[in-house]
């Protein structure tokens, strides 16, 4: 018995993993469809960076999907870490970007994340990083 409790536990973290975001969106009432959010790079290394510079990057995806694509939310992990995109739904076919913007406070290696929520049935949850070393 004392075996199969952890076996569980693992179990329901997998699957609050997998299907978390979607049970929290159908909860507030938003709408999955057929749009794909398609995304060449999910990741920037800016190699090194001066710690008195603001280091930006696009990220450029498109909406290969069949019905418009929302972002529903774009959720920097950090407090040094800034986002700028359309909040428009983008069209079967239609391109955008996300600009992320890295301001360092200290030096040393560093690996960011941005966390994207689509209205997308296939990519609900994309998730964009952003790394280098601040010199």
């Amino acid at each position: 018995m004392k075996k199969v409790i952890p076996i569980i536990i693992v179990a329901l973290l997998l699957v609050g993993g997998i299907f978390g975001g979607r049970i929290i969106a159908t909860l507030k009432g938003e709408i999955y469809n057929k749009s794909i959010l398609t995304i060449e790079s999910k990741i920037c290394d800016f190699k090194q960076i001066s710690i008195d510079t603001t280091a930006y990057h696009l990220f450029e995806f498109t909406n290969s999907g069949t019905e418009d694509l929302k972002l529903l939310e774009v959720k920097p992990y950090c407090g040094c870490t800034a986002t700028e995109y359309n909040e428009d739904p983008i069209p079967a076919g239609g391109k955008s970007h996300i600009k992320v913007g890295f301001k360092p406070y200290s030096y040393g290696i560093f690996n960011k994340t941005v966390e994207i929520r689509t209205n997308s049935i296939s990519t609900p949850v994309v998730y964009l990083h952003v790394k280098g070393k601040v010199r």
